[in-house]
């Protein structure tokens, strides 16, 4: 079972902790990938920094004072809320670290450099 950090954020006035994990199973980082990469060619492609930052709510949060997977309800939240939990996550889960195979597929063997 993985471990979990917790953050406050105020909510209409009110403290709440939201509790995210801090390593997510594979299948949800593939998911996380395949959902938000898009592109045969790893120069060529589209990447939705939107989609990641919801689903990586979706995959990371067991607990908060709202329900991760409603987007609606995400909505509503105060901005300043949705920054702070969106910033946890982005610190426990960079890009640079989900999608680092792509730094891999484009390196150039050192045999192949002039």
């Amino acid at each position: 079972m993985s471990q979990t950090k917790t953050i406050e954020v105020e909510i209409d006035g009110k403290p709440h902790t939201v509790e995210y994990k801090t390593s997510l199973k594979f299948g949800e980082i593939e998911k996380l990938r395949k959902q938000t990469y898009k592109g045969k060619n790893p120069l060529e492609s589209e990447f939705d920094i939107m989609l990641y930052k919801r689903l990586l709510m979706e995959s990371a949060i067991v607990k908060a004072p709202f329900n991760p997977k409603n987007y609606t309800e995400i909505y509503e939240l105060d901005g300043d809320v949705v920054q702070k939990i969106e910033d946890a996550l982005l610190e426990e889960f960079p890009l640079a670290r989900t999608f680092s195979f792509l730094g891999k597929i484009m390196s150039i063997p050192e045999e192949m450099k002039d």
